[in-house]
């Protein structure tokens, strides 16, 4: 089960509607999504010790879409979910400044 907690703000919708929107499985799993992003892994550092995750960033972004970049933390030990962190990248500048982004926390 994810929660999700969308923190720092969304994006914004048609008609000016401001929809805080996680990347959801449907997305992360996507083809398009493979072939437009760079994995890499990450070592859980600090509030992430014991965890490892994969992280990911668009290999660009051309406007007026915006990207996503994260990432997916699991479990060291039973490669549990955990958490994704994310941010919106390819923002205009003054919503790059207000760091957009968020967590989905997975629970058993």
């Amino acid at each position: 089960m994810a929660v999700a907690r969308v923190q720092r703000g969304g994006v914004t919708g048609g008609g000016g509607v401001a929809k805080p929107r996680a990347p959801d499985a449907p997305v992360l799993l996507s083809e398009s999504f493979a072939a437009s992003h760079c994995l890499q892994l990450v070592e859980g550092q600090g509030t992430q010790a014991g965890l490892i995750g994969i992280g990911f960033k668009p290999v660009r972004v051309q406007r007026p879409l915006v990207g996503i970049a994260g990432t997916l933390w699991m479990d060291r030990a039973t490669y549990e979910l955990r958490r994704l962190d994310f941010e919106y990248v390819g923002l205009v500048p003054m919503l790059a400044r207000a760091g957009l982004g968020g967590e989905v926390l997975f629970t058993k």
